[in-house]
């Protein structure tokens, strides 16, 4: 339900690609190919080794939950209605890590290990939505 709520972030030129292909039902990363670190949101150069020279890359969106807090408090008027609500640090398979909500939350605050995928939306006029699904351990 909190998808539905979320104020509709802006799409940046620089990254119209990227908000495609989650709109597309496909997670892409950009791969150093100096020193083979690996970003989520696209950016010009390497933030570990300054490089500009890169590949696009399909994530798996297989992830595991850093940390969990549950929100008591609305901080934006859209998601007075959601709160409770999760919000998540996933460490994914490739070394990206986001915050993000789960779509089958649990009435509990899962623990720091759990497994996740990722669920891709298509959000706004141009966007989407980066969420997780918990998986069998």
């Amino acid at each position: 339900m909190i998808e539905e709520l979320r104020p509709t972030p802006p799409v940046q030129e620089g990254d119209r690609a990227f908000w495609s292909c989650i709109r597309g039902g496909r997670l892409v990363g950009q791969k150093c190919r100096q020193c083979g670190e690996v970003r989520l949101l696209p950016a010009d150069r390497c933030a570990a080794c300054l490089s500009s020279e890169y590949e696009s890359v399909t994530l798996s969106g297989e992830g595991v939950i850093v940390t969990a807090c549950r929100f008591h408090r609305a901080y934006f008027k859209e998601l007075v209605a959601a709160v409770p609500y999760t919000v998540v640090l996933v460490h994914l398979k490739e070394g990206p890590m986001l915050y993000s909500n789960l779509v089958n939350e649990p009435g509990t605050l899962p623990t720091p290990g759990t497994p996740v995928r990722a669920v891709l939306k298509p959000f706004g006029d141009q966007g989407g939505l980066i969420l997780f699904e918990m998986q069998a351990a």
